[in-house]
């Protein structure tokens, strides 16, 4: 059996400054897809809609949530003084608050991956800051996201740990904001080696929620212990579809 993943998506507006000018799109980087597939998991993209009414009859058919990167940060472009989600990507921002609340309500396993990280930090009252330098964007830099460039040290007493073992490891990196504060309810899991950034957080309580800020789809291919935090994603979104009650 295989559980059910729901894949939040970017939503672009059609702007200049957008992927595909006056042509609005919903689109998702297909790493996150073959990620879930690789592990054993059938992923499900939720479209970014114009009501939230319906999220929780979504949620209902899904065993676990996967909130996606991706964003309003044109590489192109100087940073917004804002550093709130909620105000440089509004729309997206508004439909995903409503998924993870209710997901979280709910039991779902959640995990945020870069953007999604910082979508759950906020959403838990925490805030995020704007990197002054861009040596943690490789794509800024003209390096492929997929390769690792810095050290990340791991939280010995951390969910995240237990999964994967607390040796320090080579991490990519593709964002240009860092979290600030921590949400309430939340704890740092593992942080940058050089610098000392939060590069993972989760719950600190039992619940199946984590995010961090580098990109494990790209990294599990050639470091496996990735793999054990996608097969532990899946065994919880297992564990919550058999503990639904079905009428």
């Amino acid at each position: 059996m295989k559980p059910w993943i729901g894949v939040t998506v970017h939503i672009d507006e059609g702007k200049e400054e957008d992927l595909y000018p006056r042509h609005p799109l919903l689109y998702v980087e297909r790493d996150y897809i073959q990620a879930l597939e690789a592990h054993g998991m059938h992923p499900v993209l939720l479209p970014v809609l114009d009501s939230t009414e319906e999220v929780p009859a979504y949620l209902a058919k899904l065993d676990g949530l996967l909130m996606t990167g991706g964003g309003y940060l044109n590489l192109n472009k100087p940073l917004s003084a804002s550093t709130r989600l909620s105000e440089t990507g509004s729309t997206r921002f508004t439909y995903e608050q409503v998924l993870l609340k209710n997901a979280v309500e709910i039991g779902l396993p959640v995990l945020g991956v870069c953007r999604g990280m910082q979508m759950i930090n906020e959403v838990y009252g925490g805030t995020l800051q704007n990197l002054k330098t861009s040596h943690h964007h490789q794509e800024v830099m003209g390096m492929e996201g997929s390769v690792p460039t810095h050290r990340l040290t791991l939280e010995e007493s951390s969910k995240l740990s237990k999964m994967i073992g607390n040796d320090p490891l080579q991490v990519n990196s593709r964002h240009r904001q860092v979290i600030s504060e921590i949400g309430k309810g939340l704890k740092p899991a593992a942080w940058s080696e050089d610098d000392l950034f939060i590069e993972a957080i989760e719950s600190d309580d039992a619940k199946w929620l984590m995010g961090l800020q580098f990109h494990p789809e790209q990294l599990y291919a050639d470091e496996p212990r990735w793999s054990l935090l996608f097969d532990s994603f899946k065994d919880a979104a297992l564990q919550y579809s058999h503990s639904k009650t079905y009428f």
